[in-house]
């Protein structure tokens, strides 16, 4: 398995390069910013190069687990989530990677909706994203597939080859004891800066139970 240490380049003011690697899979990051969070001012470009090798895209046991947040653009729902789950899976040292993909391709190539980024800012999270489509071949790569809605949970079950692949996908809010009957994270995206607070708090609420499971799972790894 090829792998590739991340690491970060500094190349002028306000420009950053991340080299890293997940698996034969590596891609390269440039993250221009400015002081104002709008999606005018925001330029984010995403090289991706593979090994050789096909095989090698699939999960290898001995590296870290692996989980994936997916919703509609890839660029409110999904990357919050996944900021929120890196932040506490780094914060425990965990041997988690975390990412995130939409159902649709509308937005590839783009950073995180402004509001996304502004919301995650004001509670302390981080906020690089680069969206992407989820692809019917990424479920081998994946221990654990997050949808959003029930709406991209249906979509993901009809991608999946299996019932093995069918079996690593869950909805986030299962993961939240005080749910209730209504699972779906809403979509803010056409809604006001407070709606990405809402999301937020349901990402936030689901946390404490996929984090038991994510402890879970590492343990019988291990």
């Amino acid at each position: 398995m090829l792998r590739r240490p991340a690491f970060l380049v500094l190349l002028g003011v306000g420009v950053v390069v991340l080299l890293g690697g997940l698996g034969a899979a590596g891609h390269v990051v440039v993250d221009r910013f400015t002081a104002d969070d709008r999606p005018e001012s925001l330029t984010r470009v995403s090289v991706f190069f593979c090994a050789a090798s096909s095989s090698s895209l699939g999960h290898d046991e001995a590296m870290s687990y692996r989980v994936t947040f997916v919703c509609t653009g890839n660029i409110c729902r999904s990357p919050m989530a996944a900021s929120v789950l890196r932040h506490h899976v780094e914060q425990e040292g965990l041997d988690v990677e975390v990412d995130s993909s939409g159902t649709g391709p509308w937005h590839a190539g783009e950073g995180a909706d402004y509001r996304a980024v502004a919301a995650l800012r004001r509670a302390g999270y981080p906020t690089a994203h680069v969206a992407r489509q989820f692809q019917a071949d990424w479920f081998p790569r994946y221990d654990l597939i997050v949808a959003l809605d029930t709406g991209h949970l249906r979509t993901l079950q009809a991608m999946a080859p299996d019932a093995e692949a069918r079996g690593k996908i869950r909805l986030l809010r299962e993961f939240d004891p005080d749910a209730g009957p209504d699972l779906d994270v809403p979509d803010p995206y056409g809604g006001r800066p407070e709606d990405f607070d809402v999301v937020l708090r349901l990402v936030e609420a689901a946390m404490p139970g996929l984090l038991d499971e994510i402890r879970a799972a590492l343990k019988e790894q291990n």
